[in-house]
């Protein structure tokens, strides 16, 4: 298996996760779309009307943003700066989420926590941790310009919210760096099971002595070319009955069991 091999497989593996984080990513919005319908219409005081529409506004934006990602995937998903920008904008949307719903009381808080674990399965441990920097930063910007969060409680709201990010950060990262590298062996062993298994193939076609293996129903799933001429037949054999080239041979082998 080349080098060249190696990374195709490894930007297949990467483009079903992005495709899928993608496919996740719609789902929130979508989510977040129904919940501000259903409340706009039951609940009409749980957004301020001045609000409505921006908050509109942002979830046009990350659906269209989302197709057009969707729609250029085979070119994006080979340059990480495009999914990665996808992330950074997801901590933007969440962040402006926050701020038209409401900073103290917002029920979208848990969404960056979400985008940080799935930046960890993408970039792993680095990617992870640098979102949540950018996450850190933008949740204590919007603290500051809550008026309603002062003194202490400012304090510590910033820092059990910047410990949960780097947190789920370094856990999500780790995480993904394990299974990346246990997908790594699993492939390796693979590799050296197949090698095994022509080293064999070889062998058995070119030794002299006639071989064959047969099933527990008796049927052939192994003949070498030597086994052939001795038997004198001119196609495979592969998948026939052992009664059809040795009669009675199971009466006899059973018998010696």
């Amino acid at each position: 298996m080349t080098g060249e091999s190696l990374r195709y497989e490894e930007l297949e593996k990467n483009a079903s996760k992005v495709l899928l984080i993608t496919f996740v990513r719609i789902v929130f919005f979508s989510a977040i779309l129904f919940i501000t319908v259903l409340y706009q219409l039951k609940q009409k005081t749980f957004f301020n009307t001045d609000s409505v529409l921006p908050l509109y506004v942002l979830l046009v934006t990350a659906f269209a943003l989302n197709a057009v990602y969707l729609m250029v995937f085979n070119q994006a998903q080979k340059r990480w700066q495009a999914t990665a920008f996808l992330f950074a904008f997801d901590t933007a949307f969440i962040s402006l989420l926050i701020y038209i719903t409401g900073i103290q009381h917002s029920i979208f808080l848990f969404l960056y926590l979400v985008n940080i674990i799935l930046c960890g399965f993408i970039f792993q441990r680095k990617g992870a941790l640098l979102l949540s920097l950018f996450t850190s930063a933008s949740f204590s910007f919007l603290l500051i310009l809550a008026p309603e969060i002062q003194g202490q409680t400012l304090y510590f709201a910033v820092g059990l919210n910047n410990l949960a990010f780097f947190a789920v950060a370094f856990l999500s990262g780790y995480l993904s760096e394990l299974l990346n590298f246990m997908g790594s062996e699993i492939q390796i062993q693979k590799k050296d099971i197949k090698e095994l298994q022509d080293v064999n193939k070889i062998i058995v076609e070119n030794i002299s002595s006639g071989l064959i293996t047969v099933s527990q129903d008796f049927h052939v799933v192994l003949c070498n070319k030597a086994a052939e001429k001795i038997l004198g037949v001119s196609q495979p054999i592969i998948g026939q009955s052992v009664e059809s080239i040795f009669p009675n041979i199971s009466d006899l082998i059973l018998k010696r069991t």
